[in-house]
């Protein structure tokens, strides 16, 4: 089995395991705070062993983003509600000595979970078994193995599930990612829509047109679907826009 880990989160808390509290030696009433990179390195080393005593295996790829995002250039709205916040001061470090050490994958203006779904479905170049490990809910909306190490779950998504999240998130939006959502539709309201009766896209797409938000959910579309295989140019780095 090969393991296709989406590591970006486990950097960010390697940066928090780094943190280190440290006596001046000629000032003993003076503490200054240090990063030990040793730490950080452990406990992403220590997260992978138990990933492969869990799991039965020594293949094992840890997956990326890229600087560039496709979605921003698509949708310039893409993200732009939140902050922008620096990477901790270890981030880049800690993903260098990663480069190091381990089998690293990011692929040209990819996120991680997009590039998790290619590796994923790419089985020219890894034609054996492969389970995702990723604690982010999107991996839901579309058909995969996957492991949630955040809290210790193994689920199998099939077609049906992974068109069910799909349409949900479609209808829904993303505060968090600024994708704006059906209006009138929360939670409670699109799951009774979707538990109604068997849906298809088009059914949500109509849901749209009805309201006036034709354009928003093809941008929705675009944006809350990771990118398949079929869709990116591994020469050019480009998606296809669906």
């Amino acid at each position: 089995m090969l393991l296709l880990v989406d590591i970006e989160s486990y950097i960010f808390r390697a940066c928090t395991a780094c943190k280190t509290l440290m006596q001046d030696a000629r000032e003993p009433f003076i503490y200054k705070e240090a990063y030990d990179l040793r730490k950080g390195m452990d406990y992403i080393a220590n997260f992978i062993e138990d990933l492969k005593a869990r799991f039965l295996t020594n293949d094992v790829i840890l997956v990326v983003g890229d600087q560039n995002n496709w979605r921003k250039q698509y949708y310039p709205d893409y993200k732009a509600n939140r902050k922008d916040k620096e990477k901790p001061v270890m981030y880049e470090i800690i993903l260098n000595e990663l480069y190091n050490n381990y089998e690293i994958v990011s692929l040209p203006n990819l996120e991680a979970d997009d590039t998790c779904r290619i590796l994923y479905e790419d089985n020219q170049n890894y034609a054996v078994r492969k389970l995702l490990v990723s604690i982010d809910k999107d991996f839901h909306s579309f058909p995969c193995e996957l492991y949630d190490p955040l809290h210790d779950k193994q689920y199998v998504i099939n077609e049906a599930e992974a068109n069910y999240n799909l349409m949900k998130q479609i209808i829904m939006g993303d505060k968090a990612d600024n994708i704006r959502g059906l209006e009138g539709y929360g939670e409670i309201k699109t799951l009774k829509f979707l538990d109604s009766e068997p849906h298809t896209l088009d059914d949500v797409k109509e849901l749209f047109r009805e309201k006036g938000q034709l354009e928003d959910f093809k941008v929705n579309l675009n944006l809350v679907s990771m990118v398949s295989i079929d869709r990116y140019d591994f020469n050019t780095g480009k998606v296809k826009v669906l």
